[in-house]
């Protein structure tokens, strides 16, 4: 009809919050996982494989971890000084090898004379031949001293008056270990011993004399010697040369020790190749038995003299008696 409507807003007006619900409850704890396994020890066994050994008891073992063996290397024979600032090096196995010229290459050389890097001389005049080491140089070796006086020239590590074990010089047996040592003590006597410091003797640094070892605190078994004059008597001194020497030579005065073998066997010894040698100083120890045997039988001869001159006295003094 031509009226105009109006339109009322019926949206009511906001609510008031509502009150904040309780506190959920707190959810279950998870269950543990399972522990791990752990290795306690890894060893090498004989075949070249790892052994782990785990915690658990469990034993695993790699496959061999031994790597192929690499090849020989080839190695230096000899060294040899060309005399022209060169060295020539022979190889084990491979053709030789001539350095350049190697004067004023950072290195004090002489041709001859070798090489010294800071003081330290390579001597390139050693040469080997097969096992042999060998040097054609004129100079000396010193061990135990930077100036020796002679061509093999040793200085002892420390001054003993007795035993050196582990000074001086020491030879040793191929098969047994057995050995022999000689020293010079803080007296200037050449000393010998064998083993573990067993002492054997000395040569005296002024007479040259030698002194053997005769120690009783050393000697066991000990005998009582006599008919030894009878058995001397038995022996043949004779003058001979020696099958390898001229016969230019004066001839030497001695015995045959097949034939003092039968009489005196503990001077002689037969090796297993038999070749005798002697103990020609235990001589002088028989001549003082011998000695004092053939004393004993002289004053024993001497007493009877005596009684018969005392004898014969009497008998004289008996005939002036008679004849008065």
């Amino acid at each position: 009809d031509g009226s105009q409507s109006t339109t009322i807003n019926l949206t009511g007006m906001p609510g008031q919050p509502g009150t904040q619900g309780p506190q959920g409850m707190q959810g279950i704890q998870g269950i543990q996982g399972i522990q791990g396994v752990g290795i306690s020890s890894v060893s090498l066994n004989a075949d070249s494989e790892l052994v782990f050994l785990l915690t658990n008891g469990q034993i695993f073992t790699t496959q061999s971890v031994k790597g192929e063996q690499g090849e020989t290397g080839n190695g230096i024979t000899a060294v040899v000084d060309n005399n022209d600032g060169t060295l020539t090096f022979f190889f084990s196995d491979g053709p030789p090898f001539t350095t350049p010229n190697l004067i004023g290459q950072g290195m004090d050389y002489t041709p001859g004379n070798g090489i010294t890097f800071s003081g330290n001389q390579i001597n390139s005049t050693w040469t080997q031949s097969g096992n042999h080491i060998f040097s054609n140089n004129t100079g000396n070796v010193g061990i135990g001293l930077s100036a020796p006086t002679a061509p093999l020239h040793v200085k002892q590590t420390s001054e003993l008056t007795s035993l050196g074990i582990n000074v001086g010089l020491k030879l040793e047996s191929f098969s047994n270990n057995r050995t022999w040592g000689q020293f010079v003590n803080n007296s200037g006597h050449l000393t010998f011993y064998s083993g573990a410091g067993n002492y054997l003797g000395n040569f005296n640094a002024f007479s040259g004399e030698y002194f053997h070892s005769s120690d009783s605190n050393r000697k066991k078994n000990i005998e009582k010697v006599d008919g030894i004059l009878s058995a001397i008597l038995e022996l043949e001194v004779l003058k001979y040369h020696f099958s390898t020497e001229p016969v230019s030579e004066k001839k030497h005065f001695g015995l045959f020790a097949q034939e003092v073998q039968k009489i005196f066997p503990e001077l002689v010894h037969q090796n297993s190749e038999d070749q005798y040698t002697m103990n020609y100083a235990g001589f002088g120890i028989l001549a003082i038995q011998a000695i004092q045997e053939q004393q004993a039988f002289i004053n024993q001869q001497q007493h009877k003299i005596d009684d018969l001159e005392e004898r014969l006295a009497k008998l004289e003094l008996l005939l002036e008696k008679s004849n008065e």
